[in-house]
């Protein structure tokens, strides 16, 4: 692994531990689209955190936003090993 791929990483988990002491299950938040692929969409929630929905959760067919484009959404869950935050549509 590179220097700037273990310091990606290493903002990703302060960046996931900021949002984890400062967010509760059921919170809703904004975010920004980062991208959308064929399982799921990847949210910006600022600070290095990541958020994820699972295309269960997104329409049928699934609606994919633009990526940039800020939304709602309501945190689900927190995933430590990722580290993620799981999102629903808000």
């Amino acid at each position: 692994m590179t220097a700037d791929r273990d310091a990606e990483q290493e903002a990703q988990r302060a960046g996931f531990r900021a949002f984890v002491d400062t967010h509760k299950v059921g919170d809703v938040v904004t975010g920004r689209v980062l991208a959308n692929r064929s399982y799921g969409m990847f949210v910006d929630l600022s600070g290095g955190c990541i958020g994820y929905i699972d295309v269960r959760h997104l329409a049928d067919p699934p609606i994919e936003p633009p990526i940039g484009t800020e939304d709602t959404f309501i945190v689900a869950s927190f995933e430590e090993g990722k580290p993620r935050v799981n999102l629903l549509p808000g």
